[in-house]
């Protein structure tokens, strides 16, 4: 039964991870009134997140007879996934970068306060994505040593710990950085 719990809490995380990357769109076009992505890049990301809630239940399932690939598939499956928003996080903080630019050239003195808030939001992508970064390559690391048929870090109580602590300090992390992104300041 725990299994599917974390198979659920995961489904919840990448959707939020997909959807704000959408909300950096809608968040655009509310404050610079500046689109920030192609409607069809917007709409493969809620497609993308609705397949994720779905992806993990289905994994958990399909390795029910095998206690290692029961747990280690989903969470690899997640790593990855949270490792791939950590790149699109990039390709977001030049989108911000290009929106700022442009809102700051046509009117720099009306406008002060919305490049305020665009500012924000861009470092509060930058964070989110240095830690996706570190959290994803973490998890990534204990998931593929733990498939291994002789895994080292996972037999190494020092390692598996540190890693572990790691990964969860990033967790903290990011649920503050998502608190700020949805209730800033």
């Amino acid at each position: 039964a725990f299994d599917y719990v974390q198979c659920v809490t995961f489904s919840i995380e990448a959707g939020i991870f997909l959807l704000l990357q959408s909300f950096w769109n809608y968040l655009s076009n509310i404050v610079a009134k500046k689109t920030f992505m192609s409607s069809f890049e917007f709409r493969f990301y809620i497609v993308w997140a609705l397949v994720s809630v779905a992806t993990y239940p289905i994994l958990q399932w399909a390795f029910r007879d095998d206690p290692i690939k029961r747990e280690a598939i989903p969470q690899l499956t997640y790593s990855c996934e949270a490792f791939l928003v950590a790149c699109l996080g990039i390709r977001t903080h030049f989108r911000f970068k290009r929106v700022i630019g442009i809102t700051q050239k046509n009117n720099a003195n009306g406008r002060k306060n919305i490049i305020i808030k665009l500012s924000y939001f861009k470092d509060m992508n930058k964070l989110m994505t240095v830690i996706l970064f570190i959290y994803s390559i973490g998890f990534i690391i204990l998931c593929v040593d733990g498939l291994l048929p002789n895994p080292v870090i996972n037999q190494n109580k020092f390692a598996m710990d540190a890693i572990m602590a790691n990964t969860n300090v990033c967790t903290v992390y990011l649920l503050i950085i998502l608190i700020s992104i949805f209730h800033p300041r």
